[in-house]
Parts: C-alpha cells; structure tokens; sequence
C-alpha cells in the first residue's frame, strides 16, 4: 500500500487521480458529474455515488494499493441528511437560483454586516440560501454535508467539513473560524446542521467494511476532506504566499494566498471573495472572471 488517491467532484466532472509517494500521477480518469437542470440544478445522492463508482472502478488493480485518500470538489453545493443519514432531497448545485427570499431576508435581518463577517457578497450562491429555500418547503432536516462530505460519508460513516468548505457556507466566520449562529436562527434552522470543521489532511474518518465494499479501497485506510477544489488545486500547484494563480474549471476563479486575515470590506467593495485556506491557518482572496465551461 503505496499509493495516494484524490477524489474530486467539480461542476462538470468527477475524477480520480492515483499518485505514487514522490507525487507522480500513475492515472487519472474522469466521467460527468451527474446534475440536470430541470427547473433548478440538482443531482440525486445516488447518481452522485454512482459517479464517484464509476471513476473508482476506472482505476482498477491500483485501487488495492491505496493507502490513503483526499476528497475535493465544488463548495455550497450539498444535500439535507434526516436523522438516520438518508438524503432527504437531491444534492442542489451552488449554481442553481433558489433562495433569493432567504437572501433577501438576511440582509435585512444584518443590515448589511453579514458579508463582512462570511467573507462575500450574498447572493443565492450560498449555502444558507438553499438551506432557507428547503426551509420555506416545510423540510426539517437534521444534518447538511456538501459534496466532499457526502463522499468522506459514503466511505466511512463519519461526519465532518474544513475550513475552506465551511467557509463558503455564508454561515460561517472567516475571520474567528467560528459557526454563526444567528444566520441559522434567521433561516430557520439549527446550526448544528453542520458537521464539525476538521483540518484538511487530518484522517477524518477510515473506509468502513461497506465503504470498502462500495469503492473497492481497502477497508480502514484514512480518509481526509482536502478542501474547495479551486484552493486545493494552489495547494497542488505550489502556489505560496503573494502569489496569484488563475484556476480555471467551469468557473475561471483567479486566488491569492495570504498568511493573515485580508480586509474583508475592502474585497467585497470589489466583489473579491476572502476565504479560508484548507487547513485553516491561513486564508485566501477570490474573483470569479468568467464561466469557463459555458465559453
């Protein structure tokens, strides 16, 4: 067991990528990610799975040799969890429009101070958006986790996010590293919806006996959120503290690491984005320039 695997699901596809221990990539593959648009973006949980099967199965022998894995992938997109771990309602994409009337609703509720305190303008983009949107349906959910958590909860039961996830929430406190609860309480729901924040590369749970038998990894090996796929890919690349990298997906996103907190009101003056870094001693400042996918 010699062999690193990462996981990442972005808005256009899922892929899987198999390093060695000097991080040279042996194989990487790739399908679609499975969202419809059909009055709103959404994918069913299982369809999700059923992506992330696809791209393990891909990976073949080596998948026996793996000793640990990291899961990435897009940010505010996830799916409402009932008190036995069942997906209550399809996986809503950060792209999708609902929510606007919970927007709306903390704005006025914060008077503007909110953005100042989640790192970004408020827009239906947000978690809390969607959560409010759910709320206004009549559903009464117990647990929320994004996409990189529904897969760490497919492989090993457990319950967890990182900071550059749980930053992108709009519940969340960029600069104390804290749960807002009052942004809960205005939407309608409670704040332990959200499962706690861990340190991305800390092993946050082990591939259980059925999560080995799903995925074909070896059962007990641990298993870590990396984090927002746009900031795990500066991780990747090198990027250090001053410079700017250009990471282009379906959103082309420009990002620039920081070791302190930036000024918040400053960037959303200039619709900069500041987030956390993964592992959550450091943060991070980002603009979306264009929808690279859609061009």
């Amino acid at each position: 067991m010699d062999l690193l695997l990462g996981l990442d699901v972005g808005t256009s596809r899922t892929k899987a990528v198999v390093v060695d221990g000097e991080a040279r990539e042996l194989r990487t593959v790739a399908t679609q990610t499975p969202f419809v648009t059909d009055g709103g973006v959404e994918m069913e949980v299982d369809a999700l799975l059923a992506a992330v099967g696809e791209v393990l199965a891909a990976v073949g022998d080596d998948l026996h040799r793996v000793a640990g894995v990291g899961v990435g992938g897009m940010a505010e997109s996830g799916a409402p969890l009932d008190a036995a771990g069942r997906p209550q309602a399809p996986v809503i994409g950060w792209h999708d429009p609902r929510g606007q009337e919970a927007i709306t609703e903390l704005e006025r509720a914060f008077a503007g101070t909110l953005s100042g305190r989640v790192g970004q303008r408020l827009r239906p983009v947000l978690t809390a958006a969607k959560l409010g949107w759910l709320v206004g349906q009549g559903m009464e959910m117990k647990r929320w986790l994004g996409v990189p958590e529904l897969i760490l909860h497919a492989l090993t039961g457990s319950e967890a996010t990182e900071h550059s996830l749980a930053a992108r929430t709009g519940c969340y406190d960029v600069g104390t590293l804290e749960w807002i609860p009052e942004v809960a309480d205005t939407l309608g729901f409670p704040i332990s919806l959200f499962p706690p924040v861990e340190a991305a590369g800390t092993a946050m749970g082990r591939v259980s006996g059925e999560g080995a038998h799903w995925s074909g990894l070896p059962e007990g090996i641990p298993v870590t959120i990396a984090g927002h796929d746009h900031l795990v890919g500066l991780v990747g690349a090198g990027v250090g503290e001053g410079e700017v990298a250009n990471s282009v997906g379906t959103a082309e996103t420009l990002v620039a690491r920081s070791a302190t907190v930036p000024d918040v009101a400053a960037a959303c003056e200039r619709r900069v984005a500041v987030t956390v870094h993964p592992g959550g001693r450091q943060w991070a400042a980002l603009v979306s320039s264009v929808r690279a996918g859609i061009v």
